[in-house]
Order: structure tokens, then sequence, then C-alpha cells
């Protein structure tokens, strides 16, 4: 058997190798996506609320990480971000100066809400 022909006979392989590794990609994002629900889901994060401050758009920003504070903890997300990870440019909420309640774990920002506030307590 010459080596042409081991290279056809083992050709086969390659196709299912990439196809397995892809299918354990998406079990992983899968399985982190509902890891990060179920804290939401079960109130194990961490909640925050007021004012976005600070506010850095991405294209300002020398890493590209949009960012901004609210009551002193600092946020910051990219498109590769696991929780929100929306760019004000490209239609997210967060702006300099919003009233927000964001719910978060560790650096994640699992779910914003943004309360209407009457105009007494507005900026």
């Amino acid at each position: 058997m010459n080596f042409g022909n081991r290279i056809r006979e083992y050709a086969h392989i390659g196709p299912g190798i990439i196809a397995v590794f892809f299918l354990l990609v998406q079990v992983l994002v899968i399985t982190e996506h509902y890891a990060l629900v179920s804290c939401l889901e079960r109130n194990k994060c961490q909640f925050v609320e007021g004012f976005v401050t600070e506010f850095t758009p991405f294209f300002e920003s020398k890493n590209k990480k949009e960012s901004f504070q609210v009551n002193g903890k600092q946020f910051a997300y990219d498109e590769s971000s696991r929780g929100f990870n929306t760019a004000a440019v490209f239609g997210g909420p967060l702006h300099e100066g919003v009233f927000v309640r964001l719910y978060f774990l560790e650096n994640d920002i699992l779910k914003i809400e943004i309360p209407t506030l009457p105009e007494k307590i507005s900026r």
C-alpha cells in the first residue's frame, strides 16, 4: 500500500473530527449560557442601580471595549463577552446618564432594566 492510498483510506476521519470539535464547542457555549441564566433565576447574581457615568463607547476605547460605571462599579464588554454585549452604536440601550438596574455575575451583565423615572427624580 503506498502513501496516497493511506491518505484516501483515512480521509473520511478529518471531517468527523471537525464535526465533533464544533459539537463540543456548541455544548460548552450552551452549558455556559444556561449556567448564567440559572444564576439569574436563583438570585445568585449581584445587583446595582444608578445612573450610568464615565461612559466610553467602544470606538473611543483603546481596547475596543465599551465601558461605564454605575454607583462606582466598573463594567466593560465587547462582542465576545458572555453576558450583555451590544454596544450603543449597534443599538445597545446604555449611554451616559441613563438610569439602570443591572444584574451581574462577576463582570458579566446578565440583565438590564431601565425603569421609567418620575420627572422629579431624573437628572
